[in-house]
């Protein structure tokens, strides 16, 4: 049997691949707007020790000609509870709502 292994055949195999191989809609991204989420954090008292970590996923819609991002998740996992605290923003970056989820509270922002 014979095999195909020439560079070009390579190479545009490769190239097919990457482009194939994208990220998720939702994958965890830099938040293109990070010092309106500081805001947030300022405005209710929350200390930046306390928190554990900070995720941020992109949300929006996509079909087969076009994906739009609609804005942003940011997800704030604290050390002393379990759940967390979550700031939605526009895609321009406006704080559309902020609430928390589980066991983590926060004077001032609503708990679900």
């Amino acid at each position: 049997m014979k095999h195909f292994t020439s560079p070009a055949l390579i190479a545009s195999s490769t190239l097919f691949l990457g482009s194939i191989l994208i990220l998720p809609a939702n994958a965890a991204a830099p938040n293109p707007y990070p010092t309106q989420v500081k805001e947030v954090l300022t405005k209710y008292n929350v200390d930046q020790s306390s928190i554990k970590s900070q995720t941020t996923l992109e949300r929006g819609t996509s079909n087969d000609r076009r994906q739009r991002i609609e804005g942003y998740d940011t997800f704030i996992r604290f050390h002393n509870c379990k759940g967390y605290l979550k700031i939605a923003q526009h895609r321009f970056g406006h704080v559309k709502q902020i609430f928390t989820r589980g066991e983590c509270k926060v004077p001032g922002i609503d708990s679900f």
